[in-house]
């Protein structure tokens, strides 16, 4: 529900259904051949669907860190994989449905932010604890 695959499944069904999009014309009307990169070169030139779909993504990402946000009252929630690329679109459909269901002091320290990292923030983040542990214990 929350990935960029789910994303391009949802795109996929839409267009399936004959509805017009920029992304049929990028990927030459092979639903196949969509890809993220396609769904967000869509979303920037404001294509409906590729901003429905990825609007979608915000909404349910913003529940999920609502809920996380309630039952653990989180300073900071980073936001990275794949889907911090649309960063733009979807940080404020995020921000929105967690104001709408978190509880209102959780919210008064929450700061929600991109990697700066991007996709490539939970390999930078998997080095980093192993290059803890190495560094940790140092040779005698």
């Amino acid at each position: 529900m929350v990935s960029p695959r789910s994303v391009i499944r949802n795109i996929q069904t839409i267009l399936g259904n004959g509805t017009a999009s920029i992304v049929r014309d990028l990927v030459k009307g092979d639903l196949s051949a969509i890809t993220f990169d396609i769904v967000l070169q869509a979303a920037n030139s404001n294509d409906a669907v590729a901003l429905q779909a990825l609007q979608a993504v915000g909404r349910w990402s913003g529940l999920g860190i609502a809920n996380l946000v309630n039952a653990f009252n989180p300073e900071l929630v980073v936001l990275g994989g794949a889907l911090a690329q649309a960063s733009q679109i979807l940080t404020p459909v995020i921000e929105a449905t967690v104001k709408e269901n978190a509880l209102r002091q959780p919210q008064e320290t929450l700061k929600i932010a991109t990697s700066a990292y991007g996709s490539e923030g939970c390999t930078v983040g998997a080095v980093a604890i192993v290059l803890d542990e190495i560094l940790r214990y140092p040779f005698p």
